[in-house]
């Protein structure tokens, strides 16, 4: 019933486990450096086109990956912070990166999406220990359901099957 290779189950739990470590590195990333832009946006009044700041102006330093996800279409901060002229049209973004210079450039939060920015890039309870704790927790839990799984599953067969 059950003929999983000890290698197949193995290949499986640690790429799942792989995938957790990715997307606790990557939510990390995102609450707290993309975060950082979008507080500063929020803490400096920037929610109109007339309100609207550079990077300078919020004392901020570019960060290449943030510089790359404004000019990106399909990405989640360029949903939530507008850059002047680049106003959405009928809810769609324009689709080619007109951004020349992103120091130079004016971003803004429109006033309808402060609350769903601020949720969504809130930094509490994101620390880098928690990154650890998760990363080895999670290597753990995956060396445990490799070594004891086909302990289990023969333990099931021989119950079944007796």
């Amino acid at each position: 019933m059950f003929n999983t290779s000890y290698s197949t189950l193995e290949l499986v739990v640690y790429c799942v486990w792989f995938g957790i470590v990715i997307g606790s590195i990557m939510m990390y990333y995102e609450k707290r450096v993309m975060g950082g832009f979008i507080r500063a946006l929020i803490r400096s009044g920037a929610d109109s086109p007339e309100n609207a700041k550079h990077v300078g102006e919020l004392k901020l330093r570019m960060n290449f990956l943030i510089a790359n996800a404004l000019k990106s279409p399909g990405s989640s901060l360029r949903h939530t912070v507008v850059c002047v002229g680049e106003e959405p049209v009928d809810g769609k973004y324009p689709d080619k990166k007109r951004i020349k210079d992103i120091n130079r450039e004016r971003y803004y939060i429109p006033k309808d999406k402060t609350f769903s920015a601020e949720d969504r890039y809130n930094k509490k309870n994101t620390t880098i220990v928690l990154v650890i704790i998760t990363v080895v927790a999670t290597f753990i839990l995956a060396r445990l359901i490799v070594r004891y799984t086909p302990e289990l599953l023969g333990a099931f067969r021989e119950r079944w099957n007796a």
